[in-house]
């Protein structure tokens, strides 16, 4: 698998699961201690698109903040099975945001 195939996906055992039925690699953290350091490994491993829960998402905002500039990798969170907070997609605008400046697709005027 070339390095822009890799595709993680970083969450709670329940809510990940079922991606491995898709192919892809799964890693799981169900202690909030394990977060970090699971996450910085997936990114060590060099995966170019990391989905990751919303809740650890959360846990790992200024981690994630890090790569939000960074052409890989591009880092995707995801809802988990407790269902979507809404935090996936405020942190998706937050990124627009700090790339160009305004909010060009969330905007509702």
């Amino acid at each position: 698998m070339r390095f822009m195939d890799k595709i993680a996906v970083f969450g709670d055992t329940e809510s990940v699961k079922g991606y491995l039925a898709a192919g892809l690699q799964v890693f799981t953290c169900d202690e909030e201690e394990e977060a970090l350091p699971t996450f910085k490994q997936i990114v060590a491993e060099g995966f170019a698109v990391i989905y990751v829960t919303e809740n650890l998402a959360v846990l790992l905002k200024r981690e994630i903040e890090k790569y939000n500039t960074a052409l890989t990798p591009s880092i995707v969170p995801i809802p988990s099975i407790k269902g979507n907070s809404g935090i996936g997609v405020e942190m998706l605008r937050d990124a627009v945001i700090k790339a160009v400046g305004s909010d060009i697709v969330f905007n509702k005027e």
